[in-house]
């Protein structure tokens, strides 16, 4: 029999630290019989514990620590090898910056269940989100996907995140209530960066967490306060981060279908053309574009790719994710491969830009969290002037891109509004498939 310390019993939640990778994920989905689960792991030396070089949490998450998160993509199952190669891009990103070496660097380990169908239920999340009027209406009209699991729309995965991230940064180990103050301080020392549905995990994460403060006793402007304080950085991500009250700061291309699911994103892939890099603000959320990640076709690089044999690319990919390159990252990418940290072989000049504001973003914030976790003064997180720091000039022409789209906009608000009318027509004809049940 295993012991457990008294140590890893955390607000009613057992956290195995230190367990086989494998064996805890295997416990994990046995105990759930098919519901989501998710756990916190970190990266350590290979083992036989630790054969993808992740391991579950040495300690568990205090009040005061300053923490970056990864919220990773879908991958079946647990992924642990998937989920490696993420934390191992943000461990060495991280690690190469002494002045972010008090921040702790972990993966929240997500399996979203069998009862997890990924597409629709993304689809029905995002319509809850952006049109909720049409979400009544499907569930009047008793549509299958509006009758599934529960555990598509509140999933089991955000309780462990919560209670393993975010309730030690509320309540002490008594089970008090910190005060507001000190929650806001304890909350911005949590970085998450995310990529693709890892948005959607925070987003998740954020309904639970407004369900649990309110439970607990707090108005909604003082939740709405706390979650402001979680900076969720992410990259080609298509969740409905604008009507999020977390602090999204989203990296993408839009010649990523994906992150053309946003109306900005589809706009600028229509209108076509290269714009370079754009950023775009809503309320509390920064969107940042570029034209694409390949530099093919723009920058005055010739429209022709020069396709890789199939079987080049797989002994490629291979020999790139091998042993000997485990610490260094790939020069393989698609427009929707996550950015990383290191410029690629074929990465546009707005791709380059991108990546550089995408990593400047990443120190200022984490900087900032570890500021709050070691003075006992709060500090705010700086607007995102200050965030870009050096990388100013970038942030500027970035800007001026934005507003040259604003103009576009103006001339172009017929083709706009055909655009908008083709999109919801697409909503429509999805919708009329889910009422019959196809």
């Amino acid at each position: 029999m295993m012991n457990i310390n008294i140590d890893n019993i955390c607000f009613g939640v057992i956290i195995l630290y230190k367990m086989d990778i494998n064996a805890y994920t295997k416990s994990l989905k046995n105990k759930r019989d098919g519901q989501s689960y998710s756990f916190l792991a970190e990266r350590v030396p290979t083992s036989s514990d630790a054969p993808y070089r992740i391991a579950t949490l040495n300690s568990p998450i205090k009040p005061e620590d300053a923490v970056v998160v990864g919220f990773g993509g879908y991958g079946g199952g647990a992924n642990i090898e998937g989920h490696n190669w993420f934390i191992k891009y943000i461990t060495n990103f991280i690690r190469t910056k002494p002045e972010l070496n008090n921040a702790r660097v972990c993966v929240a380990i997500c399996d979203w269940g069998e009862k997890y169908p990924e597409i629709i239920a993304r689809f029905a999340y995002n319509t809850q989100k952006y049109h909720p009027y049409m979400w009544n209406i499907m569930k009047k009209m008793k549509c299958p996907i509006t009758k599934m699991a529960t555990d598509i729309y509140a999933p089991a995965a955000a309780e462990d995140i919560f209670n393993n991230i975010i309730l030690p940064k509320i309540k002490d180990s008594n089970g008090n209530n910190f005060s507001l103050h000190q929650i806001l301080k304890n909350l911005r020392g949590i970085t998450v960066v995310a990529y693709c549905a890892g948005g959607h995990t925070a987003m998740y994460l954020e309904d639970y967490m407004v369900k649990k403060m309110t439970d607990m006793g707090y108005p909604m402007k003082d939740i709405k306060m706390a979650l402001n304080q979680i900076v969720v950085i992410g990259y080609a991500m298509s969740c409905p981060y604008s009507k999020s009250n977390m602090r999204f700061i989203n990296f993408g291309s839009v010649s990523d279908s994906g992150v053309r699911s946003t109306p900005l994103a589809s706009y600028l892939f229509f209108m076509g053309g290269d714009f370079g890099l754009l950023h775009a603000k809503h309320k509390n959320n920064d969107t940042f574009l570029c034209t694409q990640i390949s530099k093919v076709g723009i920058e005055g690089n010739p429209n022709i790719l020069h396709a890789m044999p199939i079987e080049e690319y797989m002994k490629k990919n291979e020999e790139e994710c091998s042993e000997e390159h485990q610490e260094s990252e790939s020069d393989l990418f698609n427009e929707h491969t996550f950015i990383g940290f290191v410029a690629k072989k074929g990465f546009s000049n707005g791709a380059k830009n991108l990546q550089q504001l995408f990593k400047t973003v990443i120190v200022n914030t984490v900087d900032n969290s570890i500021k709050n976790s070691e003075r006992k003064v709060f500090t705010p997180l700086p607007n995102m002037v200050d965030l870009v720091g050096t990388d100013v000039d970038i942030y500027g022409r970035a800007n001026l891109a934005y507003i040259k789209q604003r103009t576009l906009y103006d001339f172009a608000a017929m083709d706009w509004q055909i655009i908008y009318k083709c999109k919801q027509a697409m909503k429509l004809h999805f919708m009329n498939r889910c009422l019959k049940g196809k």
